[in-house]
């Protein structure tokens, strides 16, 4: 499908790329990957094979994240999810960045800046997710936690730690049994 993609055969619906950041790295990663096409021979050449379909996973991805991307600013996504989202991308292809006028300390110093703001939002955005509805493990809040653990057997004894077998000595202790 990759091959048609790239031949015009098929058309996938990739946001323009003065929407984002993501859907400018997709149509470029597109876009590159059909010119090497032609200058690889076309789709039954060797060329084809070492060249362009181990480009074809990271290319079908760019554009997911790029539609992805997208429809969170179309959902009015906060800020700092769509941010932290395009930091995670970024990280993904960090040399076409480069490439293309983000050196690897301005994506850095961008991915800290996305998870700054995004960190003192995180409890409001789990809240929303209301997680608990969909969850049923006693981890997905403390207080179930708490109730799980009180529902616990608690095991004591009086043993102390020098009476505890090391796992260096266990083939010593099982060849005196």
């Amino acid at each position: 499908m990759f091959s048609e993609l790239l031949q015009g055969q098929y058309h996938v619906p990739i946001p323009a790329p003065e929407e984002s950041l993501l859907a400018r790295h997709a149509s470029s990663r597109l876009a590159e990957c059909t010119e090497a096409l032609s200058q690889v021979g076309g789709t039954r050449s060797a060329g084809f094979t070492s060249v362009i379909l181990p480009q074809a996973q990271p290319v079908i991805e760019a554009i997911g994240h790029a539609i992805a991307y997208a429809a969170g600013v179309k959902a009015n996504l906060p800020k700092p999810i769509l941010d932290i989202y395009e930091s995670s991308i970024i990280r993904q292809d960090p040399a076409w960045y480069s490439e293309h006028g983000m050196p690897r300390t301005a994506q850095l110093v961008r991915e800290d800046k996305a998870v700054s703001s995004f960190i003192p939002e995180l409890p409001k955005y789990l809240s929303a997710l209301e997680i608990e509805n969909y969850v049923a493990a006693p981890v997905v809040s403390d207080a179930r936690w708490k109730a799980y653990l009180s529902l616990l057997i608690v095991y004591s004894g009086h043993a102390s730690p020098s009476e505890l077998i090391s796992c260096s000595t266990i083939p010593e202790t099982i060849a005196r049994m």
